[in-house]
């Protein structure tokens, strides 16, 4: 996929640049959490790149799902300070998201001076991707910048009448991750492995049907594998699942049974708490009042052997409860071995809840791509249809 590239255009100075980031990231008592290579770090790069050629910096993002309405806690205003840490110049905060305030604002602006709109979700049109929306937000800039990926597969107002209203261009991360996947796209299906984790097969059910379809090898790991189980009739003990995920379950073991490899074994508890005592039994052998919380051993190595087979790895989810630091042995392991295989293979990781076990192991930079995206990456990967970026495409 060929995008009109922000770094191919010729000059950007006492222009007016609305930038679409992901600025969805957590805050904790006011102030953003996130190591160095989180979203905003990234996102920051591009904001730096234009404020030091002299653009004048709109930044629009959003936290959350507020659903139109004003939520005090999915604020921008702690992202607005966070990236003011992170930038080498000022960096100013907007209550107001359009209208002759931020109008107002924005005339005043001079080159290098970076504005922070409040969350684009506050806007009632905004994911109803509302014409109005649209124009309200192009009436502020001169140039539009997509360097959002992670939110590209939505069909927004932000991301796609902006993008058909002004020059539009997309922005230095989206690029990179787009170049990236695009060759993942063009290596042999056949040598792809998946290593799926996380929750509710029916939110991720096209983008897996589309890998298993193409004849990638998929590894279920997590409360993703539960409802596996049950589908053939193995005792689950007390682990939770979503009874929408059964007939699915059965459905793709029928059709596609080969290719998906499931834990031979697991780690249960009996209650989810620090330093529980643990049970490591066969995936057929649960007991009754156990809570699967990690895979074990046995499903650590062939997850591995699966590995060294593969030319494209792609991991997205957990592969057990890694907010509690007892049951991420088996995530922390198969992180390990696939960082082991790049150069060898092309690896790939997203996802909200992946990417912080990657940062947290310190292996941010032994992938081939740990893209900003979880939800979005799988759609790329998958062939779906990405709003954002088509209208970013070089016809």
């Amino acid at each position: 996929m060929k995008l009109r590239a922000l770094n191919q255009r010729v000059g950007v100075k006492d222009e007016r640049v609305l930038v679409r980031v992901d600025t969805d990231v957590p805050v904790v008592k006011g102030k953003v959490v996130e190591g160095q290579n989180g979203r905003l770090h990234r996102a920051a790069v591009g904001i730096e790149w234009l404020r030091q050629r002299g653009a004048k910096v709109i930044v629009i993002g959003h936290r959350g799902r507020p659903n139109g309405k004003r939520v005090a806690a999915l604020s921008l205003a702690p992202v607005a300070r966070k990236l003011e840490e992170l930038m080498t110049g000022t960096v100013s905060f907007s209550k107001e998201i359009t209208g002759p305030r931020v109008k107002k604002r924005v005339e005043s602006m001079e080159p290098g001076d970076i504005l922070v709109l409040e969350n684009v979700r506050f806007l009632q049109g905004e994911e109803k991707n509302d014409p109005e929306v649209g124009s309200k937000l192009a009436s502020l800039g001169d140039l539009y910048v997509n360097d959002a990926f992670a939110t590209s597969h939505r069909e927004h107002a932000s991301l796609c009448l902006l993008a058909r209203l002004l020059p539009s261009y997309a922005g230095l991360e989206l690029q990179h991750e787009v170049e990236v996947l695009s060759k993942v796209l063009r290596r042999a299906p056949a040598s792809l492995l998946v290593i799926l984790g996380g929750k509710k097969i029916h939110t991720k059910i096209e983008t897996l049907e589309a890998f298993l379809r193409a004849g990638a090898r998929v590894c279920i790991g997590g409360a993703l594998a539960t409802p596996f189980y049950q589908a053939q009739g193995w005792g689950i003990g007390n682990s939770s699942y979503d009874k929408k995920d059964l007939p699915l379950s059965k459905e793709l073991l029928k059709r596609y049974g080969k290719q998906l490899i499931l834990p031979e074994d697991v780690v249960t508890v009996r209650v989810i708490r620090r330093r529980a005592p643990q049970t490591a039994s066969l995936g057929t052998e649960v007991e009754d009042r156990g809570i699967i919380v990690d895979v074990g051993p046995q499903t650590i190595k062939r997850f591995q052997e699966e590995m060294s087979l593969a030319k494209t790895i792609v991991w997205n989810g957990p592969l057990g409860i890694v907010e509690t630091p007892d049951f991420a042995k088996g995530t922390h392991a198969v992180v390990k071995a696939m960082a082991r295989q790049t150069g060898r293979a092309m690896t790939v990781v997203g996802g909200g809840d992946t990417v912080p076990v990657v940062d947290a192991l310190g292996l941010h930079h032994a992938f081939t791509l740990v893209s900003t995206g979880g939800g979005a990456m799988m759609a790329f990967l998958a062939g779906q249809k990405m709003p954002g970026l088509e209208a970013l495409k070089i016809s």
